[in-house]
């Protein structure tokens, strides 16, 4: 007997796919796709999506003061539950609004994150889902198509 390749009746089985795959939050895909422990996402998002010229100073600022980056931190926390990259804009303008995202240093001297960084690593980690998803869907549908499974 042959099966649809649908899902749940709601249509094609890609459509079931993107849902199972994409709708899954920026935090479980970035650890998925980057291999990382999702105790440390927090600090791999925040080494990732630092300005570069930042990275010789940030270790020292970590150090001597954690709440220097505690504007990065909390919008790190924050795209942690996104669900697709259009959500993070709104998120970067709560950022860029931030009582602690001032001063010379953060804004003239770019020691925090940069969006630039941030905006593509969130549209990499999405986009990079989605071709997931298309793909095992068409190797599901394939499959079904062939009478296998």
């Amino acid at each position: 007997m042959r099966r649809k390749w649908t899902c749940a009746g709601r249509g094609p089985a890609l459509r079931c796919f993107y849902k199972h795959i994409v709708m899954q939050t920026f935090a479980k895909l970035f650890c998925e796709h980057y291999h990382v422990a999702p105790q440390r996402y927090q600090r791999a998002v925040f080494w990732r999506c630092l300005h570069r010229r930042a990275w010789v100073l940030a270790p020292l600022l970590l150090l001597l003061n954690r709440d220097f980056f505690t504007a990065d931190f909390d919008l790190i926390e924050r795209i942690r539950t996104l669900k697709s990259a259009s959500e993070l804009y709104g998120e970067v303008d709560d950022f860029n609004a931030h009582p602690w995202n001032c001063g010379f240093a953060r804004r003239w001297l770019r020691m925090r994150l940069s969006i630039r960084r941030l905006t593509h690593l969130v549209n990499h980690v999405f986009a990079k889902a989605r071709r997931d998803a298309a793909d095992l869907a068409e190797a599901e549908r394939d499959g079904l198509a062939h009478g296998h499974g």
